[in-house]
């Protein structure tokens, strides 16, 4: 069997902002994976990922899918719950076998994971990021739709795994297929990137690529979206991420295709919201706010760069744009990062 992997997981009680307990190091690598011929069942792997172990680096335990739609799934993104004890797993592909897309295990003994139950949404598919709730359960983003196209939908689970909706209740018409997601609960505010209708990468499916260009804003509360911001020409915004304590309340994302970085200003102000362009550099990446000189980014916060990386903000100017929001690009002559 030739093994795919499909996305790796660093996990002791922790994954991305999630702590088991104040202090927790990375103990435990999980290994969503698949077998490249796709006829034997998808797995999920426990690595040890302890430095000082003896054992460090080697392949503690798998678990294979059960059930008749374990075979095919395309391992793709995870997610573990706020308190580290389960682990979720998207199927990019399921949908194209008609079976279940995402996966929950028992995790709360790293070293010998319990598959709990699988889902799959009725009005959509194409499984990629997991946002897990504070209390319980998590918020997921489905590209496509119930047949892989579009509109896709954002899926909450609760905190006993049991399917709640899928937002929203009447979704966009205009290339609604989330991919990123981040959320900011002391604000309300929950933002989406859409990245490409996932029907149009299918051989079967005649024409080109149709990617998206846009960030939906939502309210969290109630899990509306009130406001989209276009893109033009960025080509496929794979994700977007929230400044943490960025005091605008002010996003990045990035255009897969042109390449560039873009800074979403104040995506809960009334009215249009900006996007500022940014060139990309060498270099890491942390926020730098051009309003306050004084502000210095959380480093570390996991969404921040490492201490002593940044990012400068050049002088900007605005230029015109046929959508509602403004367009911002950086003076020619500026270095953009350092």
């Amino acid at each position: 069997m030739r093994i795919v992997t499909a996305l790796v997981l660093i996990a002791a009680g922790s994954w991305g902002m999630v702590h088991t307990r104040p202090g927790a190091t990375e103990q435990y690598l999980f290994v969503w994976a698949g077998d490249q011929a796709r006829t034997s069942p998808d797995f999920l792997a426990v690595i040890d990922f302890d430095p000082d172990s003896s054992r460090y680096g080697e392949v503690m335990t798998t678990r294979r899918l059960p059930g008749p739609g374990a075979t095919g799934n395309e391992p793709h993104h995870v997610g573990l719950s706020r308190d580290g004890r389960t682990l979720a797993l998207g199927g990019l592909l399921s949908v194209l076998k008609g079976q279940d897309e995402i996966f929950f295990y028992d995790v709360s003994r790293p070293a010998s994971p319990r598959f709990i139950s699988s889902a799959n949404p009725p009005e959509s598919s194409i499984t990629d990021e997991f946002y897990p709730i504070p209390g319980g359960g998590f918020l997921v983003t489905m590209m496509g739709g119930a047949e892989g196209h579009h509109p896709g939908r954002v899926v909450e689970f609760d905190s006993q795994l049991r399917l709640v909706a899928e937002h929203p209740a009447r979704p966009p018409d205009d290339g609604f297929n989330p991919h990123g997601i981040s959320v900011s609960p002391d604000r309300d505010l929950m933002v989406t990137s859409d990245f490409i209708c996932p029907s149009t990468t299918l051989h079967a499916v005649p024409g080109n690529l149709d990617l998206r260009g846009s960030i939906r804003v939502w309210t969290l509360h109630n899990r509306k979206i009130v406001k989209t911001i276009p893109i033009p020409g960025a080509g496929g915004t794979i994700d977007v991420k929230l400044i943490p304590r960025d005091r605008h309340a002010r996003a990045y994302t990035a255009g897969m295709v042109d390449d560039k970085l873009y800074l979403v200003d104040n995506p809960r102000r009334n009215g249009p919201g900006g996007v500022r362009l940014r060139e990309h550099r060498e270099g890491r990446l942390a926020p730098v706010d051009p309003h306050d000189r004084g502000w210095q980014p959380d480093v570390h916060h996991p969404e921040c760069g490492r201490q002593g990386s940044r990012c400068s903000i050049p002088r900007i100017r605005k230029i015109p744009s046929c959508s509602r929001s403004s367009i911002w690009a950086p003076v020619p002559g500026r270095t953009t990062w350092r």
